[in-house]
């Protein structure tokens, strides 16, 4: 999809981002990441690349942790400050006139959920207003938590409680007759699909579809 906007990609997956270390108090293994990961990217965004990361866990852990953890302070906030969420740099390319708008279909109404891990981000709502292009696409933002906050909801004995937990959210996409749900997160996608049954895919497949790509 990058590719059809005139985008050169350089797949840059060295390691996991360290979020799920972060996530339980592995500090240590958390900035082994980081440091892992880091002298990957630096030199990458030394030549000129931005780093696009898909996941919003991702992103919120390059953009504000790496700083804080890696060994290599400022080598981490060089590539924070060009690191962007996917969707985030897709409306970046819309605002400078450069993405590609030979889309195709009607979409209809879509239910669109925010990430906890995006809003953090005070980025605005860029997934929203990307998919607002897209022939005869109708996008309702919903700003709910899902209840799976990484690790804490895979764990058995606490399942239960995290459908609980995202029980408004469920209860607003089952109130809605939209043809397609989307979220960012993978982990979010996962909850809504378990607790409601609807499939949920990200904003990007979408724009995909649109494309006509394989």
């Amino acid at each position: 999809m990058l590719h059809h906007n005139n985008v050169e990609v350089v797949p840059g997956y060295k390691s996991c981002c360290g979020m799920p270390s972060f996530g339980i108090g592995d500090l240590e293994g958390a900035t082994k990441k980081a440091d892992a990961n880091l002298a990957y990217l630096l030199p990458l965004v030394e030549a000129g690349y931005d780093v696009i990361i898909p996941s919003p866990s991702c992103s919120l852990m390059v953009r504000q942790e790496y700083p804080l953890l890696a060994g290599d302070r400022d080598a981490a906030r060089k590539v924070a400050d060009h690191t962007y969420d996917l969707m985030e740099y897709l409306k970046k390319l819309s605002d400078e006139g450069k993405l590609s708008t030979d889309f195709e279909g009607d979409f209809g109404e879509i239910s669109y959920h925010l990430p906890c891990h995006l809003k953090v981000q005070n980025i605005g709502y860029k997934s929203r207003d990307v998919l607002n292009k897209l022939p005869g696409a109708r996008v309702e933002m919903i700003e709910q938590c899902s209840g799976h906050d990484g690790q804490w909801s895979m764990k058995k004995e606490y399942f239960s409680l995290s459908l609980h937990a995202g029980r408004k959210l469920f209860r607003k996409l089952e109130k809605k007759e939209a043809a397609t749900t989307v979220s960012d997160c993978a982990f979010a996608q996962m909850h809504i699909e378990q607790a409601t049954g609807r499939k949920s895919e990200h904003p990007v497949s979408l724009l995909a579809r649109a494309y006509k790509l394989k």
